[in-house]
């Protein structure tokens, strides 16, 4: 291999740039882009056989004086040095540095996804023309129309609402690991974030990171200008000695999420000066006038993170993110909107000279008014005081009826908070929680009773709102109106498989309708009207939320109850006989020596699994009841395999215990665990004593998680259909995906189940297996569902040597099981384990295998249809923070087996 690099680098413009090829281990295959200091290419590694990204230090600087260029080529070094050390999913990580034939270089992560500097520049040229977008689009959807087709302009969604703030959520996340690390970032800005498919953040290029826990000098003097003028905060301008902390990253985020949701800079200005000029004084123009359609809370949010002063911004990037998370989810923010008070004294701050004058004349005539004013009071004093005692008196009994029916409005907000938690508790089901949750029925009935008061209540309030002007209604519906207008103008054409006179006739109609419902009933200067209102309609929000039939707490409680009473006799008692059965083939088995089996709540025995021999069970309450309620059990077809439907449950499978073996390793092909591409991160190769446990035979299921009320979160919901790359929609026997592990671990708790630990989960694929998947990779096709032939137009890192015929997950149960009968073990979705991250060093504890680890790192393990069989290996260990969501990560359940 050559360490040549067979390109010349243009430093004057005067010749013009070869394609580069090669530059030591590095394939050169594309460039990203480039800067002022360098250039980013798309390389290959041909050592570790990946695909990177790869930064370059342009030889133009050799131009630059020798301090300069010193300087400049520190930094570029250390930017690796202190981006190596972060490991969080948000920020690109660094695989190496160093310089080949005396051209610096970086190897990092590569990212796919477009910058949000590109996304904002779209966004701004679809807004120039007839697309009214109100806010950055995250998605490259062409909704200009051609033809005779009307165009579809709109204002932004909640779903792109939505989708900027889990976006800059997720930057916030990751900018606060790296603040936790002791680095500032510094340059925060769009054109250092990357948006991913899925609509996360990565945050790039640390070149001028402050640490914190550096050793001896800086690389910037006090008073240095470090970052990018537009997203500077008013400490960066001022260039405060010790003044820019975490905060100065925040602001700067907040100034990125401006840009996104107004799609121009809070501060735009014609010189350097005057931008610096205002963003030292003056106040950014409220996002809500640049697009009505951003909620009040996000303006408050979006405000609170612009604030001048450190001290009254969001202390941390993790309290910007989790605002973030609350204004998406409905719930109250942390942060509370400027008060008159504060925006007259910065007023008064920036306009010092008026504020005098002012103040001055204000004082004169109010000794003035007050001298007139004491007299005119004692001349009419006397004969109010009778009239005023009588009307007070009135008063005082109408406020007290009207406060006490106020007061147990706001109570009840309260109290649907308080039912929650209350309804959290009952579970898992078990016979002993009939009382509780029939005590609950009681006490919260009267609550759900109430909606209809509440409902009315709020109708009248409504109707002493101001009007709603035409003017008003025009402007808050500028989108709406101009699709009307759109829509009325339209001419059918011919075009087989067009649009239809029908459906712009029922668009017409939603639109209007839509108008005509939504306003926004504010009440001017009535401030308690305004209160009360907003209160009352959260309520009411609230409230049918809570009594809901599709999810909905209260709804859920007769079906609660209903299970709770029958859980104990139909697993229990009805089923004695196959647990006796059950516990008869366990005991003339000798691997399952010492265990002795005895009836467990919420399973119902199914008898063995033809090939392995393995007991299975079925967890009673997440299958779908038939016509006349009962929960039956699923069926096997002739090879002795379940027929899985939309209805079929949870079935999981008795592995025995014993001493299993974990990790793999590179380095002897002789000893145990050899994997010749094995990761350091996958070993040492270790044991550990695993007491007997059920593990699911599948992943867990769309239909059964909304069977449990959990909504149906994922991606590639029922009814998903991609004509190019699927033969048929999607449907509830696919996995469950985009779920934290927050909600997978509170799911699996409350139908009395736990995520298993990566000793489980790895045990029971290892156990299965053929080999550690080093061998069979060929046979993958009908064992695992990866990114083969298929997916090759969609994913360009994928494994030519088979097609599975799935680009997305496949149904539960559609390739062949491993040797134990689990299915899915490799590929499909990756599925959460219950541990934190933590190194194979470190002792597991025996019984379930949990390792001790401070990482807030959650594991996954097991591929997915996003994957290369090489990159699927069940030793492989990715980890996600617990709040992360991905379209290819899902969860399959584990349970603890009661002994006697």
């Amino acid at each position: 291999m050559s360490d040549s690099l067979d390109t010349t680098i243009t430093t004057g413009g005067e010749s013009e740039p070869r394609p580069l090829r090669r530059l030591g281990d590095f394939t050169i295959l594309r460039l990203i882009g480039s800067g002022g200091q360098g250039e980013v290419y798309e390389a290959r590694d041909e050592r570790l056989h990946r695909r990177v990204a790869l930064k370059l230090l342009s030889r133009r600087l050799d131009f630059l004086d020798p301090i300069t260029r010193a300087t400049v080529r520190a930094r570029f070094e250390r930017e690796a040095e202190v981006a190596a050390r972060l490991d969080h999913p948000g920020i690109c990580s660094v695989y190496g540095f160093g310089e080949t034939n005396g051209i610096p270089w970086i190897a990092m992560r590569l990212v796919e996804g477009a910058s949000l500097q590109e996304l904002i520049a779209r966004s701004r040229e679809a807004e120039a023309g007839a697309l009214i977008v109100s806010g950055v689009r995250l998605d490259e959807d062409d909704e200009t129309g051609t033809g005779s087709t009307p165009s579809r302009s709109r204002r932004a969604s909640r779903a792109d609402l939505d989708a900027i703030t889990t976006l800059i959520e997720s930057a916030a996340r990751a900018l606060h690991a790296a603040h936790e690390g002791g680095l500032v970032h510094r340059d925060v800005k769009p054109g250092n974030l990357v948006v991913t498919p899925e609509g996360h953040a990565v945050v790039l290029d640390f070149g001028l990171a402050a640490d914190d826990r550096a050793e001896g000098p800086t690389l910037t003097n006090t008073g240095d200008f470090m970052g990018t003028p537009a997203y500077m905060s008013p400490e960066q301008v001022a260039a405060m000695p010790g003044g820019v902390d975490r905060r100065s990253d925040v602001y700067s985020l907040g100034a990125t999420l401006y840009e996104c949701l107004a799609l121009r800079k809070p501060f735009e200005a014609p010189s350097r000066e005057a931008l610096y000029r205002m963003i030292a004084l003056e106040e950014p123009r409220p996002v809500r006038e640049l697009n009505p359609t951003v909620s009040r809370d996000l303006a408050t949010v979006v405000a609170t993170a612009l604030e001048k002063n450190p001290d009254r911004r969001y202390q941390t990037a993790r309290d910007l993110a989790e605002d973030l998370r609350r204004v998406r989810d409905f719930e109250p923010i942390a942060a509370r909107p400027v008060s008159a008070a504060t925006r007259l004294a910065r007023w008064m701050r920036r306009n010092p000279a008026i504020a005098t004058l002012l103040a001055a004349v204000v004082l004169f005539l109010g000794i003035g008014s007050g001298w007139t004013a004491l007299k005119n009071r004692e001349l009419g004093g006397l004969n109010a005081d009778l009239r005023r005692e009588g009307e007070a008196r009135a008063a005082a009994l109408r406020e007290k009826s009207a406060a006490l029916s106020e007061y147990e409005r706001l109570a009840d907000i309260r109290r649907i908070e308080k039912a929650r938690r209350d309804a959290a508790a009952l579970w898992p089901l078990r016979p002993e929680l009939v009382p509780a949750i029939e005590a609950w029925q009681r006490e919260y009935d009267p609550l759900a009773a109430r909606l209809a008061d509440h409902e009315r209540a709020l109708a009248e309030l409504r109707h002493h709102a101001e009007p709603y002007a035409d003017e008003v209604r025009r402007r808050d519906f500028a989108a709406e109106f101009d699709r009307l207008a759109e829509l009325e103008a339209w001419v059918p054409d011919e075009t087989p498989g067009g649009v239809s006179a029908d459906d712009v006739a029922a668009e017409i109609v939603e639109i209007r309708a839509d108008v005509e419902r939504r306003r926004p009933y504010s009440f001017g200067e009535d401030l308690d009207a305004q209160f009360r209102h907003d209160n009352l309609a959260r309520l009411v929000a609230d409230l049918r939320a809570f009594v809901a039939p599709e999810g909905g707490v209260h709804a859920t409680m007769p079906g609660r109850l209903e299970l709770a009473r029958r859980i104990a006799p139909e697993t229990l008692e009805a089923a004695a006989p196959d647990w006796a059965a059950a516990a008869r083939r366990l005991a003339a088995r000798p691997e399952f020596a010492g265990v002795d089996l005895i009836p467990q709540l919420g399973l119902l025995p199914l008898g063995p699994d033809p090939e392995s021999g393995l007991e299975e069970f079925l967890v009673w309450e997440s299958q779908a009841a038939d016509d006349s309620g009962r929960r039956p059990k699923p069926q096997r077809d002739t090879r002795g395999r379940f027929v899985v439907g939309e209805d079929t449950g949870i079935i999981l499978v008795l592995l025995p215990g014993g001493l299993a073996t974990l990790g793999a390793q590179a380095e002897d092909a002789t000893a145990p665990g050899f994997v010749a591409e094995a990761r350091p991160d996958e070993g040492p190769v270790n044991t550990v004593r695993l007491d007997a446990y059920f593990l699911s035979k599948y992943e867990m299921t769309q239909s059964q998680w909304i069977r449990h009320g959990g909504g149906n979160p994922s991606r590639y919901a029922r009814g998903f259909f991609a004509p190019r790359a699927m033969s048929r929609p999607s449907d509830g026997r696919h996995p469950v995906e985009q779920i934290t592990w927050d909600e997978a671990a509170r799911a699996c708790e409350e139908m009395g189940l736990v995520l298993p630990t990566e000793a489980q989960w790895e045990n029971a694929a290892r156990r299965g297996a053929e080999d550690l998947g080093a061998k069979s990779r060929s046979e993958l096709g009908d064992l695992a569902n990866l990114a083969g032939r298929e997916a090759a137009e969609f994913y360009p890192l994928h494994s030519a040597e088979f097609d599975d015929g799935w680009v997305i997950h496949a149904p539960v149960g559609s390739l062949r099981p491993n040797r134990l009968g689990f299915h899915d073990m490799t590929g499909n979705v990756w599925e959460w384990c219950r541990d934190t991250l933590g190194d194979y060093r470190d002792p597991a504890a025996p019984g379930e295998g949990l390792r001790p680890s401070l990482s807030p790192l959650r594991v996954n393990r097991g591929g997915s249809f996003s994957d290369t069989a090489a990159n699927a290996r069940f030793t492989i260990r990715l980890s996600n923070e617990a709040t992360s969501r991905y379209d290819n990560l899902g969860l399959r359940p584990a349970r603890r087996l009661v002994r006697p």
